[in-house]
């Protein structure tokens, strides 16, 4: 295990996923039996949303942590290189 904010991430993706999927028309007979357009577009807007949650995540520690980017990480149970990492491809300081 990771740590703690990928697990929470984790469960909120699967939740979101679930009820996204749930709420989808069916795909026609032909998509439904090739398999690979169907896995291949779920795995896009999983990412998608998986990013999306981890930003969020991030600016809402750095905020509550008044931008200080030691506590930030350790609350979200993540190393401080992992934390500059996202901050880069998020075009965050």
């Amino acid at each position: 295990m990771r740590n703690r904010f990928m697990i929470g991430t984790a469960a909120f993706l699967l939740a979101s996923a679930n009820l996204a999927w749930a709420q989808q028309k069916p795909l026609p007979q032909q998509e439904q039996q090739s398999g690979s357009t169907v896995s291949a577009t779920t795995n896009d807007g999983l990412r998608t949303m998986l990013d999306k949650v981890e930003t969020k995540g991030i600016r809402e520690a750095l905020v509550r942590h008044k931008g200080n980017k030691k506590r930030t990480a350790e609350s979200l149970g993540i190393s401080r290189s992992y934390l500059y990492r996202k901050l880069s491809e998020m075009n965050e300081p």
